[in-house]
């Protein structure tokens, strides 16, 4: 198919114009029309369907047409959907409704109206779930601060941990009770935003990675160890702690500040001297949201073209474990990355990322092309393919995993470095099964910038040569640029 078509679903293509969705066969043959109107500030998605080619109305192609459709509404994280003119009777699209989502999402996704006139027109109501954590709640009562006590009553529900926040430098208590002065908040109540995840991706983690994790890490505490796992067991391995890396809110507010940025700079670029004074570009929730959602599944799904798992399996895998009264600590950002590597080779003046964006910027300057982001902060290192880069990641007071590309004379990092890396890296919250938390307060006060990171987490590289029309959307899509600031390209 041509550029300006895209996947639509397994067996149809698409091209949008305006609010229009036109559906194509592999042929390019047209199959439909659909007019699209979706209503962002609440979350409620329409379609129309108009101009059906008869040779697509039998059931398998209105249906796959309706799923794709569904989708959408679910990725976006609608509260309704509303269907109209389906070439469809009603009794087998409720069928078909029941068979795809009934056991998936139970009364979470159902049909509220459905009319024959003589096409079909449903409405759906879509239930997404409130609070979701951005931290599993699983992995964080392997910190548990009583422990003991809720294991032997079963209720996970009353496991508790200290909460450190950077910005109060206090330990923090949601109500304030005693229960909570001595064992800390519960896990149940923290880490965790409302809708801060769409209902169908609460449920693909539900059912995949949140029930894999504490499965396999129940294995390395029962033994102590990482060298007996399975090449297959390093792979869930491997995922869990990229999903536990991409997961966080800290991951979401890298997207946002790194397409702000990139949205601002072509725009000022485009705009030049008519763009007025104190614009800023906001990359709205719903989108964010889906962003944040799709980056995490592409680097952990097999199919993607950014999948790294097969990658950081050709790593190092060590076992760090604490000793004495040490003990590691956890936060709402739990996997660090470290490149210690890197690091000596910058002091012996080799700088070979500093070489590597200096090559890309003459390449972009070449092609003409407009940006390149980078969401490494200022800290280019930790990016996830560079050469020597170091995955942490604590998985209980006595234990913490480490992933990392082996260099000559580079070993993991000490205990008491890890902790610190921990406190700088995370976004506001720090995790312990203990209170005795005076070294955090210590780390702050000698870097105060890690409390407040907004403005720096992300880097974008350019550069100031004009940029000719035809590759001024090669790196940022024209719906992106015109939605999210307003503005309309002139012809």
């Amino acid at each position: 198919m041509e550029e300006d078509f895209r996947r639509f679903s397994v067996s149809f293509w698409y091209i949008k114009e305006d609010q229009f969705i036109k559906v194509f066969n592999v042929n390019k043959e047209a199959v439909c029309s659909l007019k699209l109107d979706f209503d962002e500030d609440n979350l409620e998605m329409s379609y129309e369907i108009t101009s059906f080619n008869g040779e697509y109305t039998k059931i398998p192609s209105v249906w796959e047409i309706i799923n794709t459709l569904i989708e959408s509404a679910l990725i976006n994280s609608c509260g309704k959907l509303e269907i109209d003119s389906i070439p469809m009777e009603k009794k087998d699209l409720v069928i078909l409704v029941d068979q795809a989502y009934k056991k998936l999402f139970d009364n979470r996704f159902k049909i509220i109206k459905i009319k024959q006139k003589p096409l079909l027109n449903v409405v759906f109501e879509i239930k997404q779930q409130k609070n979701t954590h951005y931290i599993q709640q699983a992995y964080l009562r392997n910190f548990s601060s009583n422990k003991s006590e809720w294991k032997v009553s079963g209720d996970k529900d009353k496991a508790r941990i200290f909460r450190f926040s950077k910005k109060t430098h206090t330990l923090d208590t949601l109500g304030n009770t005693d229960i909570e002065k001595k064992y800390g908040p519960k896990i149940s109540s923290i880490a965790k935003e409302e809708y801060f995840y769409s209902l169908i991706f609460e449920v693909f983690i539900a059912n995949t990675l949140e029930k894999d994790m504490p499965l396999i890490l129940d294995k390395i505490f029962a033994i102590k160890s990482i060298g007996s796992l399975s090449e297959y067991e390093k792979m869930i391995l491997v995922q869990c702690l990229l999903f536990t890396l991409l997961r966080p809110k800290e991951a979401r507010l890298k997207i946002r500040e790194s397409m702000e940025k990139a949205i601002l700079i072509e725009a000022k670029r485009y705009f030049k001297d008519e763009l007025p004074d104190g614009t800023e570009a906001v990359y709205k929730d719903p989108l964010l949201k889906t962003h944040h959602e799709k980056q995490i599944l592409d680097f952990i799904a097999p199919n993607s073209p950014f999948y790294i798992v097969d990658h950081l399996l050709k790593f190092e895998f060590r076992l760090l474990k604490a000793r004495g009264l040490d003990f590691f600590i956890t936060s709402d950002n739990p996997v660090i990355l470290n490149n210690t590597y890197y690091l000596r080779e910058k002091k012996k003046r080799n700088d070979f990322i500093k070489k590597n964006i200096e090559r890309l910027k003459e390449e972009i300057s070449n092609e003409g092309s407009t940006i390149v982001m980078e969401n490494t902060s200022d800290h280019p290192e930790r990016g996830l393919r560079v050469k020597g880069i170091e995955f942490y990641f604590p998985i209980s007071p006595q234990l913490c995993l480490c992933i990392y590309d082996k260099q000559e004379g580079i070993s993991p990092l000490s205990l008491y470095k890890i902790k610190r890396e921990i406190i700088l890296q995370s976004n506001q919250y720090i995790y312990s099964h203990s209170n005795k938390l005076d070294f955090i307060e210590k780390v702050i006060k000698r870097n105060p910038d890690c409390v407040d990171k907004d403005g720096k987490r992300s880097i974008v590289i350019g550069t100031n040569r004009p940029i000719p029309k035809e590759y001024r959307y090669r790196n940022l899509s024209r719906e992106t640029y015109e939605k999210f600031l307003g503005f309309d390209e002139e012809e």
